[in-house]
């Protein structure tokens, strides 16, 4: 059946139309937005905890939410969802051939601060708020930021939040200032090393200056200073244990987390969904975390002819989700966990899922084993229950899953001016790079792997990187466009990523070297070009890092 947004509009407004139009959705139904405008707050939207690592333990509201459904499409026909206060977009759990397409997404107060820097000398910086349409107020007592834009109602708080440099004429993150937690209270709870503390001096509506206390920070006068809240508890688009998703024709202006979570699910595919500064305005940010978050899942991955710009972290992560022995209780039962960054566990494994066991410092594979059971028993903690015999796995060694290790396909895409990296690619299944543009203020490509510190695993077993251009990225990372560095290894005995093959891209070989790998085994690299276009000839292999790594081909 073919139900119309129009048909549930009336006095009640957007919020409760969308709300009953979702819950009269059946399998096999459609859903049709008719290229409506529709400003939608929480007042009937569907509360629920979803969890994940490093992002907020706290209910999240859903604009719509769907559970358990097959074969529903939600076509905006060229629908503007403009978002208020504290909610997200769309919650999908346990559901299959879903397809959402054809729609914008804003937020009317955008969750991140912006300030154009009025003087800027190593202990201190003054910022004009005012002139970037925000309103912004200090209060002194609780030591808190107030800030929203000057159209709206709606304030955000923050003692801290995630400041970044960015150029407001070009719309790039800056590559030498620093990103950092600006803390007007106390450190940031987890990012302790990125923490830094000031006083807060307000000099008159809208302008106000930051003394640093405990460290040195440059900036650029003219630049902006942009600032996001650290909390990532509202995500555009939370896909949880789904199969077969489409998303389609689909732009975030804005967002108060992430763009896409799809977690546990199984096989994705998105086409021409973008993250861009929304027109008309001052803003130089979009969304304000990853615009693609994938975790745990199975299958496949594929992400066709996006433009993913001006974010506060990465365009695409994909990754396992790794957890950690804290005890044996039985002779078939490990007690798991997750580290500090984990505000809650979830129930992470399914019975029958194959799981391995690697090694804290070398992440060598000791065994697989087959789940029989998974019990979630409160923050932080599984009890997963075996076939077979675990008695002999210390504390500390770490479980990953082996089915959860899709393969990825990534083409014809535009990646860019974001605090954090391009791709960070490990996924663990073949994985193909091909025809896309880079312009990081990072590493235009990152895979790490084997992260103690994230719980991000995934060894590389087949990366094919082809026909990228990367002449505009901006690395720090060392210093290379590529970097392939499993940083949570304290020893190598083996090398961690393998089989991977780098041809026909453009580097920006006048800047900074193309490749940087690290325990890496079974390399070809060859046919690549320099930022003129000109072809990087076989000796010149000053271009490339290796550390730990064999089987090097450079052609």
């Amino acid at each position: 059946m073919i139900y119309h947004i129009s048909d549930f509009l009336g006095p009640r407004g957007a919020s409760y139309a969308l709300c009953e139009a979702v819950n009269s959705l059946c399998d096999g139904d459609t859903l049709c937005l008719d290229g409506k405008e529709l400003e939608i707050d929480n007042s009937f939207a569907s509360g629920e905890f979803f969890y994940l690592p490093r992002y907020s333990n706290l209910k999240k509201y859903y604009a719509v939410n769907i559970k358990g459904k097959r074969n529903i499409t939600i076509d905006g026909g060229g629908a503007s969802l403009v978002f208020v206060g504290d909610i997200s977009a769309f919650g999908l759990e346990e559901c299959e051939n879903i397809t959402l397409e054809n729609f914008t997404i804003d937020y009317k107060t955008p969750c991140f601060i912006q300030g154009r820097i009025l003087e800027a000398e190593e202990n201190y910086i003054i910022l004009d708020f005012k002139s970037e349409g925000l309103s912004v107020k200090y209060d002194a007592e609780e030591k808190k930021l107030l800030f929203k834009p000057v159209d709206s109602e709606d304030y955000y708080e923050a003692d801290s939040f995630l400041a970044g440099e960015f150029e407001p004429d070009t719309k790039f993150r800056s590559a030498t200032s620093p990103d950092y937690f600006l803390c007007v209270n106390k450190e940031h709870p987890v990012y302790t090393s990125m923490s830094v503390l000031a006083d807060v001096e307000v000099i008159d509506e809208g302008r106000m200056k930051f003394t640093f206390k405990n460290r040195k920070i440059s900036h650029k006068v003219g630049n902006c200073l942009v600032g996001t809240v650290h909390e990532r508890r509202n995500n555009n688009i939370h896909l949880f244990r789904c199969k077969n998703i489409t998303l389609e024709n689909i732009t975030m202006y804005s967002s108060l987390s992430f763009g896409v979570i799809n977690l546990c699910g199984e096989n994705m595919t998105v086409r021409n969904v973008n993250s861009l500064l929304k027109p008309n305005t001052e803003r130089l940010i979009a969304v304000v975390a990853d615009m693609f978050h994938c975790v745990n899942m199975r299958g496949s991955v594929g992400v066709y002819g996006c433009t993913v710009e001006n974010l506060m972290d990465d365009c695409l992560n994909i990754h396992s989700l790794l957890s950690v022995v804290k005890e044996c209780v039985s002779t078939d039962t490990l007690l798991i966990h997750f580290t500090y960054l984990a505000k809650k566990a979830i129930n992470l494994y399914t019975a029958g899922e194959k799981i391995s066991v690697l090694h804290p410092d070398t992440f060598e594979k000791i065994g697989t084993f087959t789940v029989k059971s998974s019990e979630y028993m409160g923050d932080y903690h599984l009890k997963v229950r075996f076939y077979e015999n675990v008695s002999d796995i210390p504390e500390g060694y770490i479980l990953e899953s082996e089915d959860a290790k899709p393969s990825v396909h990534i083409s014809d895409c535009r990646m860019g001016r974001n605090r954090g990296r391009g791709l960070l690619v490990p996924c663990g299944g073949k994985t193909i790079i091909e025809n896309n543009e880079f312009y990081s203020s990072s590493n235009g490509i990152y895979a790490s792997g084997a992260s103690k510190t994230y719980l991000e695993g995934s060894a590389i077993t087949d990366l094919t990187i082809k026909n990228n251009d990367l002449t505009r990225c901006n690395p720090t990372d060392k210093g290379a466009d590529i970097s392939i560095d499993p940083t949570g290894l304290s020893e190598i005995r083996s090398p961690y990523h393998k089989n991977i093959k780098i041809y026909g891209n453009r580097f920006a070989t006048n800047r900074h070297k193309a490749v940087y790998m690290r325990a890496c085994a079974n390399v070809e690299i060859y046919g690549n070009f320099h930022y003129d276009g000109k072809a990087i000839d076989s000796s010149e292999t000053e271009l490339y890092t290796f550390n730990g790594c064999t089987d090097i081909k450079i052609k």
